[in-house]
């Protein structure tokens, strides 16, 4: 099997267990990254899945992007504002 065709396999299969277990999550009311975790316990013993390998190029496209999005929704700005420091690096570009 050309091993493209294998990462997009294994790509969507990740996205749809994801999906998964945050509807699973949500109609249990278990905290989604608890689910999460537990989820990818559960995955990692499957038969098939122990050897695979994921390219870390791709897992920073495809999967880091929506954490950050996602975290960034929940962000208080007042709390970066009020009373804290900036970091460095913000304060050379005039925030």
């Amino acid at each position: 099997m050309d091993p493209a065709v294998h990462t997009i396999e294994v790509v969507l299969g990740l996205i749809l267990a994801l999906a998964i277990i945050a509807a699973l999550a949500r109609l249990t009311r278990v905290p989604t990254p608890l689910a999460f975790i537990a989820g990818g316990v559960v995955l990692s013993f499957l038969p098939g899945l122990e050897n695979v390998h994921l390219d870390p190029d791709i897992f920073f496209l495809l999967f880091i992007p929506p954490l950050l999005y996602s975290d960034g929704q929940y962000a208080k700005l007042a709390s970066l504002t009020l009373g804290e420091p900036l970091p460095e690096g913000l304060d050379y570009w005039g925030f």
